[in-house]
């Protein structure tokens, strides 16, 4: 038998985004819209019947931060006994929307920043020193209130961004 330590369960908010990366299939997507309140209290009451309450990561082919109730979604969820993160491509977390989510209680996050400069301009049509601003700012944010606040990077690897991963790390 395997002692499995952490579950996760993925639920995706959206399938809009910001981004239009180049290695991105939610184009594919012929419908795309926000998950209900109402539908978020049904799957994490059934989160709740579990024996061991998972993680849930905000996370998908859509950016979390487009959904108008991302912050009481958090905020229901850590309610519910539910450790939250999520994952984003961090060009919409500004400063207020940073310390909301803080607030209502999430424990991670997940940055998916695929380049830097002019090629992150290029794969992402987003300002890279926005999107670098914002992160910093919320990294700085999350350790304060919390030195354990997990917080991870995902890199995809595609054209522009052979051998730049200790750059884009650092």
């Amino acid at each position: 038998i395997m002692d499995v330590q952490d579950r996760v369960i993925d639920i995706e908010l959206t399938n809009r985004c910001n981004a239009l990366c180049s290695f991105c299939p939610r184009s594919e997507t012929p419908e795309q819209g926000f998950m209900t309140f109402d539908t978020f209290k049904q799957v994490i009451a059934r989160v709740s019947e579990l024996d061991v309450l998972p993680w849930i990561t905000l996370t998908g082919q859509g950016e979390s931060t487009l959904h108008p109730q991302l912050v009481e979604f958090v905020a229901y969820a850590k309610d519910h006994g539910a450790r939250v993160r999520m994952t984003t491509n961090g060009n919409r977390l500004d400063a207020d929307m940073a310390q909301a989510l803080l607030e209502a209680g999430l424990a991670g996050i997940d940055f998916s920043v695929s380049d830097m400069g002019d090629d992150y301009q290029l794969v992402y049509n987003l300002d890279f020193e926005q999107t670098r601003r914002n992160i910093i700012h919320f990294v700085q944010l999350a350790r304060e209130a919390d030195p354990d606040f997990v917080i991870r990077l995902s890199i995809v690897r595609h054209d522009l961004n052979r051998g730049k991963e200790k750059e884009m790390i650092d």
